[in-house]
């Protein structure tokens, strides 16, 4: 059965859902609360096919120290923004499955487990931003053609970074990529902060494509 959000559906991760296999991703939220047990369980978030939401919240805190995890079962997309506030928010172990996000990516306090996954920034809007909350990502790629993100509030490192549509802007903030980085028909911008691209420096950065700009922040390394 096809549904319409156009508010907010909270949920704790754990329910039953009968006849309920198509969730509307053109607007809304989902937000994931977890149980409030005082336990630090595992619990799945829900696959609703191609396109899965268009607001994702995630919110796993716990009464005292434990706060719940919430794993990805398969590849998600996300036409909206996400939010990370508490908890733990894994692509899993196993899968490793990618991230499609075509908003904001904001983590106020939760712990992203990257582990070998992608997340790929696909829309086609600019005035977005990342804020990656001190957490790591392994690729991080930016594809939407005519879409720009900017970091916000925390610097951001990843393993790998791939830029082949829209931009990604440091502005004030720094940007360390422990591998390679590559422009392939997309634009990176620094700022007043520090690009940092692994042991090789420079070399470790590859742009491909004659469309392409990079301009450097204040400090290169």
């Amino acid at each position: 059965q096809s549904v319409v959000n156009d508010a907010t559906i909270q949920l704790t991760g754990a329910e039953t859902l009968t006849s309920f296999n198509d969730l509307d991703e053109n607007s809304g939220t989902v937000v994931y609360v977890g149980d409030n047990d005082a336990v630090a369980d595992t619990i799945n978030i829900f696959d609703w096919g191609a396109i899965d939401y268009y607001n994702l919240t995630v919110d796993g805190a716990e009464t005292g120290l434990n706060k719940d995890a919430f794993k990805l079962t398969a590849a998600i997309d996300i036409d909206g923004n996400l939010t990370l506030t508490d908890g733990t928010f894994d692509v899993d172990s196993v899968g490793n499955n990618s991230i499609n996000l075509a908003g904001t990516w904001t983590n106020t306090s939760a712990t992203f487990q990257a582990r070998s996954g992608t997340v790929t920034f696909d829309g086609t809007a600019t005035g977005k931003t990342i804020t990656s909350g001190n957490q790591n990502f392994n690729t991080l790629a930016i594809s939407g053609s005519g879409g720009a993100w900017t970091l916000n509030t925390n610097n951001l490192t990843a393993a790998t970074l791939n830029v082949t549509a829209g931009t990604l802007a440091t502005s004030t903030l720094n940007l360390t990529v422990t591998g390679t980085t590559t422009l392939n028909g997309g634009n990176l911008t620094g700022g007043s902060g520090i690009m940092t691209f692994g042991t090789g420096g420079l070399g470790n950065l590859a742009i491909s494509n004659a469309s392409s700009t990079f301009t450097a922040s204040t400090t290169v390394t």
